[in-house]
């Protein structure tokens, strides 16, 4: 989805809202989902090893996107959008840890015992 939104040029279309926006969505989006995938192989690692393995494998995205819009015409690779796509995978890594955090509190296990 990121990636198709991204090979887009959007030139003549007057955007009528904050555009920066969606990058922090997004990428918020792509933090839960990597801290989710991640989490059965890292986490036994340790939170420092997940932490870097999440944020570093979203920012390689966020970078590689920002390279790939640059090639489209109308398009330009902007530095801000890679923070505000950073800052979006950061919150949704702090969501999951949080959500994990939550249930263990709760003392929420699979066998529902």
């Amino acid at each position: 989805f990121i990636f198709l939104l991204s090979n887009r040029s959007f030139s003549g279309v007057e955007i009528t809202f904050n555009g920066n926006l969606f990058h922090p969505i997004e990428y918020l989006t792509l933090g839960l989902l990597l801290s989710w995938a991640w989490y059965p192989v890292s986490h036994r690692k340790g939170i420092i090893n997940y932490t870097m393995v999440v944020i570093v494998s979203g920012a390689f995205f966020a970078i590689s996107d920002e390279l790939h819009q640059s090639l489209v015409p109308g398009r330009t690779m902007d530095t801000v959008d890679i923070l505000l796509d950073l800052s979006g995978l950061t919150i949704g890594f702090g969501f999951f840890m949080a959500f994990r955090y939550a249930r263990r509190l709760l003392g929420y296990s699979r066998n529902g015992a």
